[in-house]
């Protein structure tokens, strides 16, 4: 058993530095993708709040 393990252990050792040894170098992909570039989106945002039981009345529009 003890022969098993050691042959495992040097089996995954020559695997790990056989896999990080050997670096492969890519070159980076550079991808252009058209856009149509706008103005800026139009939105309208609102809230209100009306707790009648905390008195708590607010809100905001943009």
């Amino acid at each position: 058993m003890m022969k098993f393990l050691a042959i495992l252990a040097l089996v995954a050792t020559v695997s790990a530095q056989s896999h990080y040894g050997h670096q492969q170098h890519h070159q980076p992909q550079h991808y252009h993708h058209e856009e149509d570039h706008h103005g800026p989106a139009h939105y309208e945002f609102h809230y209100d709040v009306h707790d009648d039981h905390t008195g708590d009345v607010h809100g905001q529009k943009e």
